[in-house]
């Protein structure tokens, strides 16, 4: 039985018959296209040491003008019938693999379905798989946790206060699902905080913008201020001693400003993007920490993260194990340097 695999990136969209092993060469285009050459060539060596080929076509993703909107629902067809995804699912693959949140994804998505399916309906149980390259995951080499003693004890309101302007509109929930409230950190209280599980990373406009159907809401992407903080974290990886290896592997090239335990299976990094560096080089960033199996959802600005120090419904504690405030605000992105650590663990991976 044959496997199809979706791939999206920079413009095109893959659709790519193969097995399991047989993905390492779709990883190939798509990291080339991307201008990842060196990184490119050491994940072919892998897959052609495995004696498979690849057999491919892609759809273009055309500019605006220029069939885009066509090409869209082209694209959305061949979601829902190689991978029998519906409609929300559809429209999160979109938007958090082609590394863009429009408008144009959920028309086209709701053409191709023909009902308004929008990102804000029920949760869908489906999750997508992140397409990973399991040798950089084996070339990390675990690390045990680590605690910054003087931070651990803090309450989630000192950390946010170190983390957003007391004027910054934040959004916080007590259920993922939720739309939450957005208000000023300086209205929020300390019991009301405390009783939040989740948080936007990154700050609102003001308490409510639209939803691209129009309705208000206090959690949605066009009310975003702008990407503050990138959230890394996996559910892939399932030692927590990896994850951290690989968090802390990522941070040699950008500034990581938080690790909190979940309370559950995962480590969360908080890396400050909230600058110009940083904003230049964030997206080429995450698509590389998706290759080590981050989730390719904390894309998505809008999306919930768990509130540092805060409770799990189940009473867990959402534990912060390290927080460096000193380097918010700073400018150390290296994401060439990222590339060529990379490339050197699938080079030297056994």
């Amino acid at each position: 039985m044959k496997v199809y695999n979706l791939w999206v990136s920079e413009g095109y969209l893959t659709k790519t018959t193969m097995s399991e092993t047989q993905k390492h060469l779709a990883r190939v285009k798509h990291l080339r296209k991307n201008g990842h050459s060196e990184l490119a060539d050491n994940v072919e060596l892998i897959a052609k040491e495995k004696g498979y080929e690849n057999d491919y076509h892609a759809v273009q993703l055309r500019p605006e003008g220029e069939g885009h909107n066509s090409s869209l629902m082209t694209a959305s067809q061949m979601l829902r019938v190689y991978w029998e995804l519906d409609a929300e699912q559809v429209i999160q693959y979109l938007e958090t693999l082609y590394l863009r949140s429009s408008s144009d994804v959920e028309r086209a998505v709701s053409k191709v379905f023909d009902e308004g399916a929008t990102k804000s309906k029920k949760k869908h149980e489906k999750r997508l798989e992140v397409e990973i390259i399991p040798e950089l995951v084996e070339a990390i080499t675990p690390t045990k946790a680590l605690i910054s003693p003087d931070q651990v004890d803090m309450k989630p309101r000192e950390i946010l206060t170190l983390l957003f302007s007391e004027e910054a509109f934040l959004n916080m929930g007590a259920v993922r699902m939720s739309n939450g409230n957005t208000m000023r950190l300086n209205m929020w209280t300390d019991k009301n905080i405390e009783q939040q599980q989740f948080i936007v990373p990154n700050p609102m406009i003001r308490p409510e913008g639209k939803t691209q159907d129009g309705k208000d809401s206090p959690k949605c992407n066009s009310n975003i201020k702008e990407r503050k903080y990138l959230v890394v974290e996996s559910d892939v990886v399932k030692d927590k001693d990896h994850q951290l290896g690989i968090i802390l592997f990522l941070a040699q090239f950008a500034p990581l400003v938080l690790i909190m335990d979940s309370g559950s299976k995962s480590l969360h990094a908080w890396f400050d993007c909230g600058n110009s560096e940083g904003q230049r080089q964030c997206s080429a960033f995450f698509y590389i920490a998706t290759l080590f199996g981050a989730d390719t959802a904390m894309w998505t600005v809008s999306q919930y993260c768990r509130l540092p120090n805060g409770l799990r419904e189940n009473g867990n504690k959402q534990q912060v194990i390290y927080f460096a405030t000193d380097i918010i605000d700073h400018n150390d992105w290296n994401v060439d340097g990222l590339l060529l650590a990379t490339s050197k663990l699938l080079r030297e991976w056994k």
